[in-house]
């Protein structure tokens, strides 16, 4: 699925190794959608990383 904000991207679902979150990330631009209590939240890789403590880099996703 192409990104909606950078209309470049590839959304991918992926899950965070460290918390076993499962995410959707653009590969491109980094925006990062995930739910939480029923809400789809939307913000960037950067900072969804460090709210959990984890350093913002690829490897500390797979895709799934």
């Amino acid at each position: 699925m192409l990104c909606e904000f950078c209309k470049q991207g590839d959304v991918l679902k992926v899950v965070v190794t460290k918390t076993h979150e499962t995410i959707e990330i653009c590969d491109e631009c980094e925006t990062v959608w995930y739910n939480k209590d029923g809400r789809i939240i939307v913000t960037n890789y950067d900072q969804y990383m460090s709210e959990r403590g984890i350093a913002p880099v690829w490897s500390e996703i797979s895709i799934i």
